[in-house]
């Protein structure tokens, strides 16, 4: 499971100066030895091609957690104004993703967009 929160620079013009910081949180706890290194491993590298791809250069946060509250948390840590993420619409495993947009929508302390 995975969310992420993205503002490219070419694509928001109009953002000026503002700081723009790539989420990325996966549910569950990795207890089994390397799970982890992995798990950031691999989305580091996809969150690199995905900005490589957008043109922008976001400073990257993996994080580990109920995805939720650990976006809403990350968010209110770091002072957001606002908080744009992506949801699917599928369903099955990354259908649980509208489920975790509602949360992130009613539980954050600044302005949510759900693209």
């Amino acid at each position: 499971m995975r969310c992420r929160s993205f503002l490219p620079q070419r694509k928001c013009p109009g953002l000026g100066g503002a700081s723009r910081r790539v989420i990325r949180c996966s549910e569950g706890d990795y207890y089994q030895h390397g799970w982890r290194e992995d798990l950031v491993s691999g989305a580091k590298h996809q969150l690199d091609g995905l900005q490589q791809s957008v043109g922008t250069k976001a400073e990257q946060l993996i994080v580990a957690g109920d995805v939720p509250h650990t976006v809403c948390a990350q968010a209110e840590e770091l002072r957001a104004d606002v908080l744009v993420i992506g949801r699917s619409s599928e369903s099955g495993l990354l259908g649980r993703l509208r489920t975790n947009a509602y949360a992130i929508i009613r539980g954050a302390h600044c302005p949510v967009i759900s693209v």
